[in-house]
């Protein structure tokens, strides 16, 4: 991955979950400041660029802003997402299907963040871990553009360390990403 943050499509965010900070960002610039990312409207036009142009061989960064679709309204900011996934390690559930709450809240618990990370299948083809990347989910969002739901995650990719698990305790290494955009 080449940007440290980004922006992913997220299948079931939850608005049920009560928002415990009333200074959720209700605009895109005002995301930007609360998240400290102020290259984040450029992404957001960016991801909007790859969601109507899929087959864009490009990278998006590489894409000119003038080119992109613009957006600067009303977004919707929440403090969780539902995952519903099949996990044929763990028959303990309804034949493997498993369902995850993530987490993204500024106050958890009366205490401090609590950002979540997940797993991110980026190549499909590969088995494990080889086809997996990790991230800390900072936001889900959601906003409507030309009458489309995008249900939104910024993320902050994190980098595995070597080529394959520690020999020592048979687990991956990975450590945050921190090139300048690794949103």
């Amino acid at each position: 991955m080449c940007s440290l943050y980004v922006l992913l499509t997220v299948s079931c965010i939850s608005s049920d979950q009560p928002i415990l900070e009333c200074n959720h960002a209700q605009k895109v610039a005002a995301l930007a400041d609360e998240l400290n990312i102020p290259h984040f409207p450029s992404i957001l036009h960016c991801y909007l660029h790859s969601q109507f142009h899929p087959a864009d061989p490009h990278n998006p960064d590489d894409i000119p802003l003038d080119e992109c679709p613009f957006y600067d309204s009303k977004i919707h900011v929440f403090n969780s997402a539902c995952s519903t996934f099949f996990a044929p390690s763990d028959l303990s559930d309804i034949y493997g299907m498993r369902r995850e709450y993530i987490h993204s809240c500024p106050m958890w618990r009366d205490g401090g963040p609590r950002l979540d990370c997940v797993f991110i299948v980026t190549d499909p083809q590969m088995p494990g871990m080889r086809g997996l990347d990790i991230a800390r989910v900072l936001c889900f969002f959601s906003f409507k553009y030309l009458g489309t739901d995008y249900p939104c995650a910024v993320v902050h990719w994190f980098h595995h360390v070597g080529d394959g698990p520690d020999e020592a305790t048979g687990m991956w290494i990975v450590h945050p990403g921190y090139r300048a955009r690794n949103i």
